[in-house]
């Protein structure tokens, strides 16, 4: 299961990163001022992966540039 952490850089900006379950980081945030706003990337990234996993789409063949299949 992978791991969300919320922590302060050494540049004093709040950052969060999402590790996989190998440890290494998946995915990483941009500098925010407020901790309190880190948190809320935390929860809108976490709304966002749980929308994508909903809209699962499986196409038989790739599409071609007309749009036919």
């Amino acid at each position: 299961m992978s791991k969300t952490e919320v922590f302060r850089g050494q540049d004093g900006q709040w950052y969060f990163h999402v590790t996989g379950d190998n440890g290494e980081i998946v995915a990483q945030s941009e500098a925010y001022t407020r901790k309190a706003d880190a948190e809320e990337g935390v929860r809108t990234l976490r709304r966002v992966v749980a929308d994508l996993d909903q809209e699962e789409e499986v196409l038989d063949e790739p599409s071609r540039s007309n749009g036919t299949r």
